[in-house]
Parts: structure tokens; sequence; C-alpha cells
């Protein structure tokens, strides 16, 4: 999968999975490398390297942007068919969403901690939705 992505054969989701699995191992240089070549998918792909894509901007210190993308992430997740959303996803996507937010929440200046706040209460909303399911 490496090899395809550096070759850019493989689409937004391969991208987003191997970046966030880059970034949970400190690999910041190797997550922000996959996302050299533009990539394309569905909401599914689009949910993963947005998300991917925002914690290495927060790994970057650029909190604002990180939020931006944050937040677009999570608007793919409310986009999906309900087929596709998952409890692995759901989860796996949270807490990378909430690290992201909860960063901006401490560091950020107004308008990007209000941005972050408003993200974390949607996640909130969205796990106590599931987890009353």
């Amino acid at each position: 999968m490496v090899n395809a992505l550096a070759e850019g054969s493989c689409d937004a989701l391969a991208g987003g999975v191997v970046a966030l699995h880059m970034l949970a191992q400190d690999r910041l240089d190797d997550a922000r490398s996959v996302f050299r070549v533009q990539r394309s998918g569905d909401a599914l792909a689009c949910l993963y390297a947005h998300t991917a894509t925002a914690g290495v901007r927060k790994a970057e210190g650029e909190l604002a942007e990180a939020m931006a993308l944050a937040q677009q992430a999570w608007g793919f997740w409310e986009e999906m068919p309900e087929w596709t959303k998952t409890e692995a996803v759901r989860q796996d996507v949270v807490s990378w969403l909430t690290e992201i937010a909860e960063t901006a929440v401490d560091a950020a200046n107004k308008p990007v901690r209000q941005d972050a706040e408003e993200l974390l209460f949607r996640l909130g909303k969205a796990t106590s939705v599931a987890d009353n399911c």
C-alpha cells in the first residue's frame, strides 16, 4: 500500500488510513508525504484523508487549518450513508478529531477555539447517539 501511495495509484482512503497510522507512530514527515499527490475518493475516503491531513496540520502547529479540515472531515461522516457508518470507523475518526479539537481549544485564538468547541459538541452528540443505540 505504501508503494502504491508513493506512485499515486491509491485513493484518499488508503492515504488517510496510512497517514493516521504514521501519525500515531510520530512519523510526521512520512504522514505529510502521503498527501503530496492529489487523491480522490468517496465520502469515506475523504473522511479519512481530511482527518489525517488535519492531524498533520495539528502536528505542525497550524491549528486554524487543522480545525477547518477537521470540521470538513466530520461533515463527510454526517453525509455518509448509514450502512457505511461502522462503529470501528466512528471510534477511529472521533478519537483523532477529538484530539485535534481539544488541542485547538487549549492553544488557539478565539475564532479557532470556538470552531473547536463546536466540533467537540458535534462529536459528543454523535458519540452519545451512537452509545444509546
